[in-house]
């Protein structure tokens, strides 16, 4: 008969064969288990990359192509829509997203290039065509910032940002630096890993329930991998910090940035004398615009030209 053995106190006891099937029932729960942790840290790491076929041309207008290199050496590749304008805005997708999102970058940009305005719009660090690691916000506000200094150099006048979901974030970071004008930011996070933990809580049945009791190792884990300090990405930082103006668009069914995070951090900032302005939406996380067109592309674009234009 086969046995197997363990050693206790150095003497050989018989471990008796029918514990065998639970080992092995143990060894492959933490093996699966550590393929959960891995692929949940992937996609945070790792986001999928989205790249289409559509372009600016499609929707009438001219365009160029264009590639940036980042403060680290990363490659940034956009499009730069060149109305004559004076003024410019940077368009800035959320996590996962790119240039080709069709739900609020192709939006923008049409009703941005009816007021106006020139438009660059970029896939962030680690999305679409660009290279590089995400770093959620950290290094990305870096790369924002070597877009605005480009966008400024090449068509002169001044320059805004429209930034959604994490780029709503380095928007707001953005603004901070003073680097722009004008910054719009929509659903930004304000806490990068409680949306992050609140991101994983939208997995739902034993799958998301593993991973929400994971979610400290999970956040631990990506974090050191992607050489960042989580702590350094609460925007509660730049409250009051803020040296331009800011529109901050928060939704009130916003499962990933609770509208009482944005409001604490509106009025932070507002208590530090900054010129900013909340508007409340009564929908999800960069849901306005899809709901509402008309009213989203009125309110910025007002608040655009008030702020790069000197209109009223």
């Amino acid at each position: 008969m086969v046995k197997l053995y363990y050693v206790q106190a150095y003497t050989v006891v018989p471990l008796p064969l029918p514990w065998l099937p639970l080992a092995g029932l143990g060894v492959a729960l933490a093996a699966g288990y550590g393929a959960t942790i891995y692929t949940a840290t992937e996609k945070l790491v790792k986001p999928r990359r989205l790249i289409g076929e559509w372009h600016p041309g499609v929707l009438g207008l001219d365009y160029e192509d264009f590639t940036i290199q980042a403060p680290d050496g990363a490659t940034l590749k956009g499009w730069l829509i060149d109305t004559g304008s004076e003024e410019t805005v940077i368009l800035l997708h959320g996590f996962t997203k790119s240039r080709w999102d069709t739900k609020y970058i192709c939006p923008s940009i049409l009703f941005l290039s009816e007021a106006g305005f020139n438009i660059v719009v970029y896939d962030q660090r680690g999305h679409g065509e660009s290279s590089g690691p995400t770093t959620l916000g950290a290094r990305e506000a870096e790369d924002a910032e070597k877009v605005a200094e480009w966008a400024r150099r090449r068509l002169g006048g001044t320059v805004g940002v429209l930034g959604f979901s994490l780029g709503g974030a380095v928007a707001l970071m953005l603004a901070a630096r003073g680097s722009v004008e004008a910054a719009v930011a929509d659903s930004p996070y304000i806490d990068v890993m409680e949306s992050a933990r609140r991101w994983v809580e939208r997995i739902k049945g034993p799958m998301g329930a593993l991973l929400r009791a994971s979610f400290p190792l999970i956040a631990w884990i990506a974090s050191r991998r992607l050489g960042i300090d989580p702590s350094k990405l609460n925007l509660h930082h730049y409250a009051s910090r803020l040296r331009r103006p800011v529109l901050v668009i928060a939704g009130e069914r916003d499962d990933l940035v609770p509208i009482e995070s944005i409001e604490k951090f509106y009025a932070e900032a507002r208590r530090a004398g900054a010129r900013i302005e909340l508007w409340r939406t009564p929908w999800g996380h960069v849901e306005h615009l899809r709901m509402n067109p008309r009213s989203y592309a009125k309110k910025v674009t007002g608040f655009l030209e008030r702020w790069l234009r000197g209109e009223e």
